[in-house]
């Protein structure tokens, strides 16, 4: 269900940043206590164009596809502005698990994550590394983050990538066929995959239907939508 802030109901959605404080801290401890769920079940990434509205574009099967297969159960804000009018947020959607920050990027080619030796997992496209998606993503949840640490704490912030393929191709195609795709916790996936995760039985801490709607509500005025979108 897309999110209208003018009638609290379906519809188009308007949108203040939050800072990062104690976000970062806030996430780790909830994965400590297994507060946001599995390691599959707590990514978010940005798409490559997460900053200039084509990330939401390329997002539009995301939005069809949580629409048909959640329904009422999520209420979806679509491409928000991100404090200091970086890298926009291309889905907001407050569901059953909790706050997810979805990414979306249309890629061609094998999406993989390899594992170097003395450094950080790398993310790869196409044999490109495009790790900057994850280290946007992070930015885009410590804001979220911190804006519900104010709104309601008890709620998990969650996230993932989700990869859109070219028009005509599976929707899995590129992605890993055996093993659910991952780096740094953040599950990198089909459109599928994803609208599974939002409502899937692991959260600890449920959000109810009216307390998604206030959730959505009081999100969308600290993340307006983006301007001309």
């Amino acid at each position: 269900m897309d999110f209208d802030l003018t009638s609290g109901g379906p519809g188009a959605g308007d949108g203040g940043p939050a800072g990062r404080g104690s976000a970062r801290g806030r996430r780790i401890a909830q994965r400590q206590a297994g507060v946001g769920g599995s390691r599959a079940s707590r990514g978010s990434a940005p798409s490559r164009t997460t900053g200039g509205g084509a990330g939401w574009r390329s997002g539009d099967e995301l939005a069809a596809a949580v629409a048909a297969r959640c329904g009422t159960m999520v209420v979806a804000l679509h491409d928000r502005q991100a404090p200091g009018g970086r890298n926009a947020i291309d889905h907001l959607l407050v569901a059953p698990t909790g706050v997810w920050v979805v990414g979306t990027d249309r890629h061609h080619g094998r999406v993989d994550v390899s594992h170097p030796p003395l450094t950080r997992p790398r993310l790869t496209i196409a044999g490109h590394d495009r790790t900057d998606l994850v280290d946007a993503l992070e930015e885009q949840l410590d804001a979220v983050g911190a804006a519900m640490v104010r709104i309601d704490p008890r709620v998990a912030v969650r996230g993932a990538l989700c990869m859109i393929t070219p028009k005509g191709l599976l929707q899995d195609a590129g992605l890993p066929t055996l093993r659910p795709l991952e780096i740094r916790g953040y599950p990198v996936a089909s459109p599928k995959r994803v609208t599974r995760l939002l409502v899937a039985d692991d959260a600890i801490v449920r959000l109810p239907a009216m307390e998604r709607t206030r959730t959505a509500r009081a999100l969308a005025q600290r993340f307006p939508a983006q301007r001309g979108r």
